[in-house]
């Protein structure tokens, strides 16, 4: 008798910008998952793909300005999450000029009605400064002219929320407090890359971002022990009809390995048929004498 429980990691959104050509627009180069705040995908917010620096040959996207804040603006399209936990992972190279500097946030909500949850600015003096409920405060520092990386774990089933750089736990905050103070939307929207630096006198935009990923958390767990053998179904891997040894059992719920409702199937006769659910690797949930079982199902 063994408790089960499966917890998995879903990639949603993978990204070195390698299959880009450097000059081009990211925004124009893939509207699925990057927007220009303005929305105009190619106009003069849009960034550029570059090949001067990359933490994996040869590109990454650059964001540059003569001036405490200039005109790139790229949104990372999220999804607009509200349950579940995430994670958004990715390299920084801040310029090693003295005014260099670096900036971005996650929203609640994406422009035009923005609602910014928390931002993080790589000032030019190398701290690392996040504003949060109305109050900057630094939480860490960074090394110019290397690269960096930044995590960012989202859990919105528990309202909560933290960041990493370099493995180092810097923060950890309630996710649904808006940036500028007060209570704001549980969501996960977006995150948002801008060419801002602090403001401060003199202060310039330098950075460059790259290895970026999107990921989501889950897992299929229960609280009694049961059995878990293949014998709880046949056959295993399946086409696409499988029988039960267990009476009883009216419905097959089939989760994918995130711990999303795949499906939820009739049995009839002690048996289901599956030749809809595409194929690969799920779990199956059922009940038989009032236990939960639960058991891989690799379909074919």
């Amino acid at each position: 008798m063994v408790p089960m429980y499966i917890q998995a990691q879903t990639t949603l959104y993978q990204e070195n910008f390698d299959s880009y050509t450097a000059g081009n627009k990211l925004g124009a180069s893939n509207p699925t998952w990057w927007v220009p705040w303005s929305g105009t995908a190619g106009g003069t917010d849009d960034a550029l793909i570059s090949n001067e620096k990359s933490s994996s040959p040869p590109n990454s996207v650059k964001f540059n300005a003569a001036a405490a804040q200039g005109d790139f603006d790229m949104v990372l399209k999220l999804g607009d999450k509200t349950s579940g936990k995430f994670e958004v992972t990715f390299n920084i190279y801040v310029g090693d000029q003295p005014t260099d500097g670096a900036y971005f946030n996650m929203l609640h909500i994406l422009p035009a009605s923005a609602e910014w949850a928390f931002s993080v600015v790589f000032d030019p003096n190398t701290d690392i400064t996040m504003t949060h409920n109305n109050t900057p405060t630094d939480i860490g520092t960074y090394t110019k002219g290397a690269w960096t990386e930044v995590k960012i774990s989202v859990d919105l089933d528990k309202d909560s929320a933290e960041m990493k750089v370099n493995n180092n736990k810097l923060a950890e905050w309630q996710f649904s407090i808006k940036e500028d103070g007060g209570a704001g939307l549980k969501q996960l929207a977006g995150m948002n890359f801008f060419t801002y630096a602090g403001g401060g006198t003199g202060s310039t935009v330098m950075y460059y971002i790259d290895d970026l990923e999107f990921e989501q958390y889950g897992g299929v767990g229960i609280q009694t022990p049961v059995p878990f053998e293949w014998a709880f179904i046949s056959p295993n891997p399946t086409k696409g009809m499988v029988r039960f040894s267990q009476p009883g059992v009216t419905e097959l719920k089939v989760f994918d390995l995130a711990g999303s409702l795949a499906g939820v199937y009739p049995v009839a006769g002690g048996s289901a048929d599956l030749s809809v659910l595409p194929a690969g690797l799920y779990i199956g949930e059922f009940t038989s004498g009032g236990i939960i079982h639960r058991t891989r199902i690799v379909r074919n």
